[in-house]
């Protein structure tokens, strides 16, 4: 009798857990599914342009961390299509079919001898590559990255772009950052040319930055994946750049104020639901988004305290900044206080707020 006792208290227990770790997983931010590096590879749809530094001095070298990183990649129309430039382009997006391919030719990459790698060049030529693929209408979806493999030192801090005399340097940063605003990830990859240091490379966003050299293929393969755990416009992702986090969740404000229904039918007819908040993060992005938009009140996707995502009930814990009262109307809405801060609030669902549609992008962990 005792004996099962015991083991009832412990099923109890054990089911108080699973409980509790379920909870924690459904309110918690949606990641990126970038942790099986086995499978990964099959996953990764991008067009991806290496700009190689071939100069007299590194040339073996950057060859072997293009082996190192092509083994890694499922090439092929339907994945990774890869292009390989210097100053030149030496290899465009038609001419590997397969892994074998790309890594048999990488020994017939020329050296372009010197020892001043012309980044800017190597840029434009990429930017040829991109541009050529989108007039041909191919592979709308997949992603465009640019991989920089070099030994040079390419500073791109305010200070050197606005100095009067104008500087290799300067080119490349310009076409980096024009790249970037046209949606093109750039990842940079530094390599020890003459010096036993790695250079200084900030032509990509800090995120994107390969700063560990024992380990820059994984952490390659790891960028490139966050590259493609992205949102179709007009879709915005959620991140955290401070800190490098990025969330597989997609949200677009609605710069119209609608009652909830109507907002639920706006969203639907994209695709998507009435944006959630899951997390302190996820708080934090909307209530900045909303607040430097001025897209307050907005709604949240929660309707007698159930999401509208999922329909699972809503954990009052997101309530701190805020009480739930059921007598208060079925709807939710965060409103501005005085003090500049946000608290959620009930109300009635036929009063007319703003708000944002989410969806989850194609990399998502569910």
């Amino acid at each position: 009798m005792y004996a099962l006792r015991y083991l009832l208290v412990r099923l109890c227990v054990i089911a108080i857990l699973f409980e509790g770790f379920a909870d924690a997983e459904k309110h918690s931010p949606k990641t990126c599914d970038c942790s099986d590096r086995k499978h990964l590879p099959s996953k990764l749809r991008e067009n991806i342009v290496f700009v190689l530094d071939t100069t007299e001095v590194v040339t073996t070298t950057v060859k072997g961390e293009l082996h190192e990183l092509i083994k890694d990649l499922t090439i092929g129309e339907e994945f990774v299509r890869i292009a390989i430039v210097n100053v030149k382009i030496h290899a465009d997006f038609d001419k590997y079919k397969n892994n074998y391919d790309a890594q048999n030719d990488i020994k017939n990459i020329e050296e372009i001898g010197g020892s001043i790698f012309q980044a800017d060049l190597g840029l434009e030529k990429a930017k040829e590559l991109f541009d050529a693929e989108e007039a041909s209408e191919k592979r709308r979806s997949a992603k465009n990255v640019v991989v920089l493999i070099t030994a040079r030192p390419l500073d791109c801090t305010e200070g050197i772009i606005k100095r009067k005399k104008r500087s290799l340097e300067d080119y490349a940063c310009r076409i980096a950052s024009s790249m970037r605003s046209d949606g093109i990830t750039i990842i940079t990859l530094p390599i020890k040319g003459k010096s036993s240091n790695l250079p200084k490379i900030t032509l990509a966003s800090p995120c994107f930055e390969v700063v560990d050299y024992e380990n820059q293929a994984a952490n390659a393969l790891q960028m490139l994946c966050q590259a493609s755990c992205d949102c179709e416009a007009p879709f915005i992702q959620v991140k955290d750049e401070d800190n490098c986090l990025f969330y597989s969740e997609c949200v677009y404000p609605i710069f119209e104020k609608m009652n909830y229904t109507a907002a639920q039918s706006k969203c639907k007819s994209m695709n998507a639901a009435l944006s959630d908040i899951l997390s302190p993060q996820k708080e934090a992005f909307l209530d900045k988004m909303a607040t430097d938009n001025e897209l307050l009140p907005f709604w949240v996707g929660q309707r007698n305290n159930k999401w509208d995502m999922n329909e699972q009930k809503a954990n009052e814990d997101y309530w701190k900044n805020g009480k739930y009262d059921p007598k208060g109307g079925e709807c939710t809405v965060k409103i501005l206080l005085e003090d500049g801060t946000t608290a959620w609030q009930q109300g009635s669902c036929d009063q007319e707020s703003y708000f944002a549609c989410q969806k989850y992008s194609s990399m998502s962990i569910y």
